[in-house]
């Protein structure tokens, strides 16, 4: 096995933050992602609210995300279409995954079914819209 090391250099802009309250309305922490053009995606964890966390806090604390903790095998049976190679990315909008519970669903089939059912559903929608 290989060991990759990653260098990921964040900005306030480049990366996703959710801060999670208790029931007291007290921060109970600070979770955040990053997902680069190479769709590598990276989760991290803080004690205390973003605006007190540093950028050099947020880069030292990111993990890289294995595929499978996120992104769903396609089911034989599942037609999805795929865009087309080439895409003017100022013209589309990429979905991504949800990561505000990734910590709590480690180990889990939540995160990759949530984005199959998701992605089916669009699926969906979108051939409705476009058949009429």
């Amino acid at each position: 096995m290989v060991d990759i090391v990653w260098e990921i250099h964040l900005s306030s802009k480049s990366t996703n933050s959710i801060e999670s309250l208790d029931s007291e309305g007290e921060l109970k922490s600070t979770t955040f992602y990053h997902a680069t053009e190479d769709e590598e995606v990276f989760f991290g964890y803080a004690s205390k609210n973003k605006r007190e966390t540093t950028i050099a806090e947020f880069n030292s604390s990111l993990k890289h995300v294995q595929d499978q903790d996120i992104y769903p095998e396609i089911p034989a049976d599942t037609h999805l279409t795929l865009a087309p190679e080439g895409l003017d990315s100022s013209l589309i909008y990429l979905k991504r995954p949800g990561l505000q519970w990734y910590e709590d669903m480690i180990g889990t089939n939540y995160l990759p079914k949530a984005v199959l059912d998701e992605t089916i559903v669009m699926e969906q929608s979108h051939n409705r819209l476009t058949k009429t």
